[in-house]
């Protein structure tokens, strides 16, 4: 029977850093296949929340659920299965700078249980076709630009076919012209089916490509009404 449960739940939860309280009563979902952005000032507790949504923050109050983990139940052996269900793309890139393209992605694959050498292959092949990146696989993170090493963050998330793709500031980076072909990835992603949460201080991407968005602030998340000008 086709689940409609959402791919992603936060009830009543209360966000934490160590002991201090960063945001309170939060309750949103993310349906299969939606995008959403999250926006909110520098140290709004942006990336408190997306931590707390991959398990790199314990949950402590309230109730949250990610492609089927129960964030308030997880311990730390389950943390790996979560985030095989889940892709991640940071800011920062984060790639081994002593390795090529292909054996980036070849890291993740083996760290996430695959064997099989041609399946990695082929799977490799497919995601960096799919940010249009089809020939890089020999080639050094330093001879990429950084639209480019993005590229590679992305397809690196996708490579366990993920339920949600959790963004944090994907494009702060990059210079207009760049961002707006991240986006056009982004959006290429989850017009076949992936689900996106993406922070962003970028609100010029929100006027060029709508979607649905949370604001944080004041300790808490609020629902952006459509059309609100940014």
């Amino acid at each position: 029977m086709f689940s409609t449960e959402p791919v992603l739940m936060l009830e009543r939860a209360d966000i934490f850093q160590d002991t201090k309280l960063i945001l309170g009563d939060i309750s949103f979902s993310i349906q299969k296949g939606e995008f959403v952005y999250l926006i909110g000032r520098t140290g709004s507790g942006k990336t408190s929340l997306l931590k707390t949504l991959y398990a790199d923050l314990k949950l402590q109050s309230g109730q949250g659920n990610v492609a089927g983990t129960p964030l308030h139940r997880i311990d730390k052996k389950q943390i790996p299965f979560l985030r095989r269900k889940i892709g991640i793309v940071f800011q920062d890139f984060q790639l081994f700078f002593d390795r090529n393209v292909e054996e980036n992605l070849r890291f993740v694959l083996k760290a996430t249980g695959w064997t099989d050498k041609k399946k990695m292959t082929d799977r490799i092949s497919e995601v960096l076709m799919q940010v249009g990146l089809g020939t890089a696989q020999r080639k050094m993170p330093h001879q990429l630009s950084g639209g480019e090493q993005q590229r590679v963050v992305i397809a690196r998330a996708m490579l366990n076919e993920p339920q949600i793709l959790i963004a944090d500031e994907p494009t702060g980076n990059l210079d207009p012209a760049v961002s707006d072909q991240i986006m056009q990835v982004f959006r290429a992603i989850n017009n076949a089916g992936t689900a996106i949460l993406m922070a962003t201080h970028n609100y010029e991407l929100l006027t060029r490509y709508p979607a649905r968005t949370l604001r944080v602030g004041e300790g808490n998340v609020e629902e952006v009404p459509p059309g609100t000008r940014f």
